[in-house]
């Protein structure tokens, strides 16, 4: 199968300064912002200082089938995420505590949903609604609620804890197909479902982090919160090196996990 897409995203970021000295044109200009709506019409930067970051995503991808397949010829797929970020601190004084919710919609029509296209197939979902609190400047941290554990967290400038990394651990702007996003081998629930995650840094660089996840497929907010469903536990251990090099520093990560579910 020949895949076309298009990927179209927006985000948050401040946009950069144009180079005055090239030649302008409107779509030129509109096509090198780092955001459509110019960083939410300039007021992110007002939330970001309340402690409060939003960000709008949204992708379409067309898919034909050219030759040696059966089923139909052509579909779209598309989804949207709208996400919030909420700092504690900055808004109530709790020091190292944070809040993410995020909102998922979106269409499947691809030509065979065998691919393992990243869409989900709903008007709106509500797949994330997560609380994390960081200790000793988030060497320790603590999270629960409802979330995905292949999403991961931030350590060192890597995506780690659980299965990730980061050239391969996203749909919407690297591999499409699941199966080369995450280890077709680890269980993980296509959505987010109820659950708790600790991330420690007991030496610098080196990270040991364990999660309890239920393994529902939970299509809504509801569904997620079923604890009478299997439960899936995953240990990741690893390390994230850093190597000089003419091209400057060049960063690694290495980790080996253990994963069981009922």
């Amino acid at each position: 199968m020949n895949v076309l897409w298009l990927t179209a995203i927006v985000l948050c970021a401040p946009p950069q300064t144009n180079d005055a000295d090239l030649r302008r044109t409107d779509f030129r200009n509109f096509a090198e912002k780092d955001t459509i709506t110019g960083n939410w019409w300039g007021h992110g930067d007002e939330l970001a200082d309340l402690g409060i970051t939003l960000t709008l995503n949204f992708w379409v991808v067309w898919q034909a089938v050219l030759q040696g397949a059966t089923g139909k010829d052509q579909g779209s797929t598309g989804e949207y995420r709208l996400a919030g970020h909420f700092d504690l601190e900055r808004l109530a004084g709790i020091r190292g505590g944070g809040i993410f919710a995020r909102l998922d919609g979106g269409w499947r029509d691809a030509p065979d949903p065998d691919v393992g296209e990243f869409a989900v197939d709903s008007p709106a979902i509500l797949t994330h609604l997560w609380y994390q609190q960081n200790f000793f400047d988030a060497r320790l941290r603590l999270r629960f609620g409802v979330f995905e554990a292949a999403d991961g967290m931030d350590f060192h400038g890597q995506t780690v804890a659980f299965d990730g990394n980061a050239y391969a651990n996203f749909g919407g702007s690297q591999f499409l197909n699941s199966g080369l996003i995450n280890n077709a081998g680890i269980l993980f629930p296509e959505t987010g479902s109820l659950g708790a995650a600790i991330l420690t840094e007991p030496v610098e660089r080196v990270y040991v982090a364990a999660a309890v996840n239920n393994v529902v497929d939970a299509r809504d907010f509801v569904d997620a919160l079923d604890v009478s469903s299997d439960w899936m536990v995953l240990v990741e251990a690893g390390v994230v090196p850093e190597f000089a090099s003419a091209s400057g520093n060049l960063p690694g990560l290495y980790s080996i996990g253990f994963w069981h579910t009922s």
